[in-house]
């Protein structure tokens, strides 16, 4: 995390929007800077399943990846877009295992022993926007990514390198059509499912269990939608009878926000009475930090740790011997 500090001598500053800052089936290559977010874990020494950044030092995977481990045996691979990249720098400890309550639910987070530190290659994705049910639409276009099989019932072909591909959001009685024989079931609501357009069958398979499912907003940022879950054993089938199965992060988001224990900031004050600060104060978020209006005086010291954007929209003041930080990727 990088850090900027500023002791102030009675002035008033304006800043305009300081930037802080998947194997798969029928799929293509990509590098990691199309999915920063992607993650590769190693469980029990073994490569297998994926997850997503979520927070500098929490990961988002599924809960049937890692259930009956103990954190000493899963380590995370962040930034990397092939396994021979894979080293010391880039591999992370777990230090704790955090399962969704509901035995239901396929979700669980990793918390990591120390913090990832961001650059072009590692970047948290955004899950806050997962609550917009428009982004789960029957015919949204979603990608998936990951380390995984890429050709059905063939486990010699899981790749050296990450994978993605596009697949359409179905409704679940779709995909409950088609899974119910196998899996007994229908989905629940809380799931979501998708499938390809081609004639080869497309989507996720063994081996990207626990990895990201995105969408784009109407402004073209990834947003976090899913975890992939399961689908037909062995990824057999075509894109009318096979598709893939995730947990919907939306279902998830408050889970999440409360146990990671940081939350959305607006730091915000009005024109006629601003925010003073007049104490030692941190405000963190796993996602931006919206400023205005605000006054750090009497000695105080005000850090704001954003994992996403400091946007400073207006004007603010630092009183002399007070002091201002941000710290940001």
């Amino acid at each position: 995390m990088k850090r900027v500090s500023l002791f102030i001598l009675g002035l008033v500053i304006t800043f305009i929007g300081l930037q802080a800052q998947q194997k798969v089936t029928g799929g293509f290559p990509i590098n990691i800077t199309e999915a920063p977010w992607q993650v590769l874990l190693s469980l029990n020494n073994s490569y297998g399943c994926g997850g997503s950044i979520i927070a500098p030092n929490y990961i988002l995977t599924a809960k049937h990846c890692v259930v009956g481990l103990s954190a000493s045996n899963v380590k995370v691979i962040a930034g990397v877009t092939c396994k021979n990249e894979i080293n010391s720098s880039n591999t992370f400890n777990v230090s704790q295992i955090i399962l969704h309550p509901d035995p239901n639910v396929d979700a669980a987070l990793l918390q990591l022993s120390s913090n990832i530190t961001f650059n072009n290659n590692r970047q948290l994705v955004n899950f806050w926007s997962s609550a917009d049910n428009a982004l789960y639409n029957v015919g949204n276009e979603t990608r998936v990514s990951g380390w995984g099989w890429t050709i059905p019932n063939n486990s010699g072909s899981t790749p050296n390198c990450l994978e993605a591909v596009n697949l359409n959001i179905i409704s679940n009685q779709d995909a409950s059509n088609v899974l119910r024989p196998t899996w007994g079931r229908d989905l629940y609501a809380y799931e979501v499912a998708v499938t390809g357009t081609g004639n080869i069958r497309q989507g996720a398979c063994h081996g990207d269990s626990g990895g990201p499912l995105t969408t784009l907003t109407s402004s073209n940022i990834p947003v976090l939608i899913g975890i992939v879950e399961g689908g037909i054993p062995g990824c057999t089938g075509n894109n009318q009878n096979s598709p893939s199965v995730f947990t919907r992060v939306s279902h998830i988001r408050n889970w999440i926000i409360n146990t990671i224990n940081c939350t959305a900031v607006n730091f915000t004050g009005t024109v006629t009475t601003p925010i003073i600060v007049t104490t030692p104060s941190i405000v963190t978020s796993c996602g931006d930090i919206n400023v205005q209006y605000v006054k750090v005086q009497n000695g105080a010291k005000l850090t704001l740790d954003a994992a996403g954007e400091v946007n400073i929209i207006s004007d603010f003041e630092v009183d002399l011997g007070s002091e201002f930080e941000i710290i940001y990727p």
